[in-house]
């Protein structure tokens, strides 16, 4: 998920990639130019430096916000303060509309546990200690020169370890958010457990996590539960410290992991491109499996409509029983047809939410058997609706939805008959109740 105001820029295969490119050279050239020191610095020389895909490039610079972007239309590119009070600036070229994203030096004058008042500055020092992870702190020149002004970040990336920088306890105080940041950061790069002293710190802090906005969470958490390689030990780690029970109330948490375990594996081996809303249905694990639950964490972390939407179908789905093995395919499609959910996401979602909880997955293997004929299945549209209602002489409003309904089911009972004769019959009977004076 980008940042706000970022614009969404274009993978490259490998760092030489990133740095070389034609937009990059020229604007680190032109800072350079005009007496600046610029680097690129942080995620992008970090994943670099492992050989990662680069997304996202971000530099560096001693230039002031309002001089980069001087400097920058001069070069012919677009300027953006995107973060104009923390020396942010987007700079974007009008022919490829790649994005750099630009921020000058700076140091933390206050620090309120969600956000900064900063100063800029010229040393390169200071600049990284501000920073949250030692890995994070590392930094390249146009020429391919690395920088490790702290001496520690290149050693810790080199042995696969998440450490903050400094004293610990500070750095989560400066922003809360770096407890959950912590263990994605973890669980993407790390080997070995996670470091001590940052878990005594984040249980020592955890309660900072109620002053951070549910957005703020919401989004750490996906990318915690979408993009971690160590999940099951970031996730434990995460229980242990007591940001689970802080983040959704005491819980079985084993068994919770185990089920998102499944449910990932599940979607490793079937249809990985069916995995709608994946991390929003990892989080409903997290909240536990009820429609209650459901609907709390979904207001609690401010998901959206359409996640919500999808959470509440699929748990219909599964509550519904259809999953069960003695469903037939008959029964199945009904049962579909009457939720009236048929989007092939959501029911694939449903199924493998279902298996991910049972205690048999060799006897759960036919519900995606099943899920998938339903390609082949045919879901005719009611021929009546609202209007024919009203044209009985009910009154609109909430009783022909009502009148709808009970029509709708036996309809879907009958086999969807499309005689107009009965079908005109049986809806004016289930209307009589709502039209006396007729």
């Amino acid at each position: 998920m980008s940042r706000p105001g970022r614009v969404e820029g274009p993978r490259y295969r490998n760092f030489g990639e990133a740095l070389h490119a034609p937009d990059t050279q020229a604007l680190l050239l032109a800072l350079e130019r005009d007496g600046f020191e610029a680097r690129l610095v942080g995620g992008c020389v970090r994943d670099g430096l492992l050989g990662h895909v680069i997304k996202d490039v971000d530099i560096a610079t001693t230039a002031a916000p309002d001089v980069v972007m001087t400097i920058a239309r001069g070069e012919g590119f677009r300027a953006h303060p995107t973060g104009i009070d923390h020396g942010t600036v987007t700079v974007v070229s009008g022919a490829i509309h790649h994005p750099l994203e630009v921020t000058t030096l700076r140091r933390d004058v206050e620090t309120h546990g969600r956000r900064a008042v900063v100063a800029f500055t010229t040393d390169w020092v200071e600049d990284a200690m501000r920073r949250d992870f030692t890995i994070n702190a590392l930094y390249c020149d146009r020429n391919g020169v690395f920088f490790d002004p702290l001496g520690t970040g290149r050693k810790d990336l080199d042995n696969r370890q998440v450490r903050f920088i400094g004293d610990a306890r500070a750095r989560i105080q400066e922003d809360y958010l770096r407890i959950l940041r912590f263990f994605r950061f973890f669980g993407r790069f790390a080997d070995g457990p996670p470091n001590a002293e940052a878990l005594m710190a984040i249980e020592a802090e955890t309660d900072g996590l109620k002053l951070l906005s549910a957005e703020r969470v919401r989004d750490e958490l996906l990318k915690i539960l979408t993009a971690g390689m160590r999940l099951e030990e970031a996730l434990s780690s995460m229980q242990q410290t007591g940001v689970l029970d802080l983040l959704f109330g005491p819980a079985d948490w084993k068994k919770r992991v185990q089920h998102i375990l499944r449910y990932r594996q599940i979607v490793s081996h079937d249809l990985p491109e069916y995995d709608l809303n994946g991390g929003e249905v990892s989080l409903g694990f997290l909240a536990g499996v009820t429609q209650e639950t459901i609907l709390d964490f979904s207001d609690k972390m401010r998901l959206s409509n359409h996640a919500r939407r999808f959470l509440s179908n699929v748990f219909l789905l599964v509550e519904s029983g259809i999953f069960r093995p003695d469903t037939d395919e008959t029964a199945f499609r009904k049962a579909t047809h009457r939720l009236g959910l048929m989007g092939q996401g959501e029911l694939l979602t449903a199924g493998r939410w279902a298996w991910a909880l049972s205690d048999d997955l060799i006897d759960c293997q036919w519900r995606l058997d099943q899920i998938r004929s339903l390609e082949t299945m045919h879901f005719p549209e009611m021929p009546l609706g609202g209007k024919d209602v009203i044209a009985l002489g009910v009154a609109p409003g909430p009783d022909v939805g009502e009148i709808l309904r009970e029509f709708r089911q036996w309809w879907i009972e009958q086999n969807c008959p499309s005689d107009e004769v009965l079908l005109r019959q049986k809806l004016s009977e289930f209307a009589r109740p709502f039209t006396p004076n007729r």
